[in-house]
């Protein structure tokens, strides 16, 4: 089973590809996020969001684990591992435009 994941205004998406369907993380609210200002890349199996807060001049991360759930019915649940500022101090015509994850 294949798992891609998108994001909407809302809603963090899964696909499954085994029964060709999209799903939604279950569990995660991103009603806080700008997708102007966000990026998210996979960090040793979890999701890390990346944002700019431009009116403090910081950049911010979320670290999120997903699991399988569901009895019967396969679905992704979202939780929250940690969430701090990275970087104070950035410039105002900063734009972040890509981001790559790496493990060790």
């Amino acid at each position: 089973m294949c798992f891609t994941f998108m994001i909407t205004l809302i809603f963090l998406l899964w696909y499954n590809s085994k029964e060709k369907e999209w799903g939604v993380v279950a569990g995660l609210n991103l009603n806080r996020y700008d997708s102007k200002n966000l990026t998210i890349v996979e960090c040793n199996g979890k999701l890390a969001f990346l944002w700019h807060e431009p009116e403090k001049m910081e950049i911010w991360c979320t670290m999120t684990a997903l699991r399988r759930h569901g009895d019967g019915v396969v679905g992704v649940q979202g939780r929250v591992e940690w969430s701090n500022c990275l970087l104070s101090d950035v410039p105002p015509d900063y734009k972040m435009i890509h981001c790559l994850g790496g493990t060790d």
